[in-house]
């Protein structure tokens, strides 16, 4: 049991507390970099490389993120965001959520 409290001890000191907003830290430039060099890094079965990734930086990144919003809205009642919001936020979570996919593909690809 002492173990397990010093782990729970350890976890409760290294949390972080922050803010998430609109600004980074490095340029956009930056993150391309970081991401396709991650991208090429990664391991993959046989070395195929099959991972494709996209980035959606400023003003492409809401437009995305707003075409999520009109998909979810038109299949999860309203009365179901404000329980989902608050149930997370209750428990401590600063949280975006990003399990939706397939829900934006098509109209994205209109976008």
């Amino acid at each position: 049991m002492a173990d397990k409290l010093s782990y729970l001890e350890a976890v409760h000191n290294r949390r972080s507390i922050y803010q998430l907003n609109r600004s980074s830290l490095i340029s956009d430039d930056m993150i391309e970099e970081i991401i396709h060099q991650a991208i090429e890094d990664i391991p993959s079965s046989f070395n195929s490389q099959s991972t494709r990734l996209v980035v959606l930086l400023k003003e492409d990144h809401y437009k995305f993120w707003n075409v999520g919003l009109e998909g979810l809205k038109a299949i999860v009642p309203a009365d179901s965001w404000p329980k989902t919001g608050l149930s997370l936020e209750a428990g401590g979570f600063g949280a975006n959520l990003q399990h939706y996919n397939p829900l934006p593909d098509e109209r994205a690809a209109e976008v």
